[in-house]
């Protein structure tokens, strides 16, 4: 989840050096999520991925943190009894919003 996470930050990143030249270097991911929207703040797809790396950056510490010890406590156990239907369904939209997110910076700095 959090290589997902990284992945979508690193491409808002991306989008913004190649639409502004600059990208945010705030420590707050807010600020990034503020940089990346003002682009074109009335654009329908970037509202779209917004509501994407938003959702991506809430989850963020818990996924950075709450993974370490998820796997180190999993080694523990037998495979069958590693993590739960939630986390499994948690894992899986953490990538698809970064896919997506992904798929549309790709798309726009092909444009360019």
């Amino acid at each position: 989840v959090i290589n997902a996470i990284h992945a979508a930050i690193s491409s808002a990143d991306a989008f913004c050096v190649a639409r502004l030249g600059m990208r945010s270097a705030s420590e707050r991911h807010d600020d990034a999520l503020v940089l990346f929207q003002g682009i074109a703040p009335e654009n329908e797809d970037i509202k779209r991925n917004v509501k994407h790396l938003s959702g991506l950056l809430n989850i963020k510490t818990d996924a950075e943190y709450g993974e370490r010890l998820f796997y180190e406590n999993a080694r523990k156990r037998s495979f069958r009894h590693v993590g739960s239907f939630a986390s499994v369904q948690d894992a899986t939209a953490a990538i698809k919003h970064a896919e997506r997110l992904f798929d549309f910076v790709k798309g726009e700095i092909q444009k360019i």
